[in-house]
This record gives C-alpha cells, sequence and structure tokens, in this order.
C-alpha cells in the first residue's frame, strides 16, 4: 500500500472522493487548514492503475486541471486515472509553495504592524456592519482567520 494525496482545489461545502479503490464508496474529504477552497485527503492504495472522481455538494465532479489523466468508463462517465507505483512520487500531487525567509516574514510583520497601528479599528473596517472581539493575547493567525471567515 502507497500513502497517495488526493486533492481538490475549486471549493465546496461538502467533498468527497470516491474511486474503484474504495468500491466507489464516498471518502469524506477535509478542508486544508487555512484555506477556504482547498480539500484534501490521503488514501492508501495498492499498486496499479485507480479510477476516481470528487463528489462535490452532491455533484459527481473530474478534475479536468488533470489533463492526460482522465479515462471515460464502460458507462460514458468521464473518471481521473492515477498510476500507483511503488516510489513516493504517485498520485496528483501540490504544487510546492514558496517558503518565505525568516527575514521576509519579519518585514512583512512590521509593515502590517506599522500600517494597523496607524489607524483605529473603526477607519479600517468603516462600512462593516459585524462586530467581532478577540483577546489581545489572541495569535495574529487566529485573528485574521476570524476576520476572513466574518
Amino acid at each position: 500500500m502507497v500513502h497517495t494525496l488526493f486533492e481538490w482545489r475549486y471549493g465546496g461545502h461538502q467533498v468527497s472522493l470516491c474511486g474503484s479503490f474504495s468500491g466507489w464508496t464516498e471518502i469524506p474529504m477535509i478542508l486544508l487548514e487555512g484555506s477556504s477552497m482547498v480539500f484534501q485527503i490521503i488514501c492508501d492504495l495498492p499498486l496499479g492503475y485507480h479510477q476516481y472522481r470528487f463528489l462535490v455538494d452532491g455533484v459527481w465532479r473530474f478534475n479536468d486541471s488533470d489533463q492526460g489523466c482522465c479515462i471515460q468508463d464502460e458507462y460514458g462517465t468521464i473518471n481521473n486515472i492515477i498510476l500507483v507505483k511503488s516510489s513516493s512520487s504517485n498520485g496528483p500531487l501540490p504544487e510546492p509553495v514558496p517558503r518565505p525567509s525568516d527575514n521576509e516574514i519579519d518585514v512583512s510583520r512590521h509593515r502590517l504592524f506599522r500600517h494597523l497601528s496607524s489607524y483605529t479599528t473603526y477607519e479600517l473596517i468603516p462600512n462593516s456592519g459585524k462586530v467581532f472581539g478577540l483577546d489581545v493575547e489572541s495569535a495574529m493567525k487566529y485573528a485574521f482567520h476570524v476576520m476572513y471567515e466574518e
């Protein structure tokens, strides 16, 4: 069995993976932390070819951005296809995310701090009908997540 990452990058509220490796039963996917669009799951798959597709908010979908990785089954349905090999380079892998240097992160934090410190909350969000309060000890990442979600 080989750990294989499956990813749906196109949003939705409920996303499941279904495939020949699961008897076409739904396997719920998890929303990637910090994202509102990307769902992922890692499955243990046996070696060989496998067909799969996604169930997104009750609608069957395939990932058409994986060109060349699709196949039409005997019923005319288009599915994605994956070849699982014994190496770790299987499946639809996520694109590498460049990691900024510690210096770049510090500079960005300092600029953001200067910007936010020079305004009141009302000046930053004057037309918002929503009010939320956060503890001053809350992590910045958590605070931004709350603001983004609201």
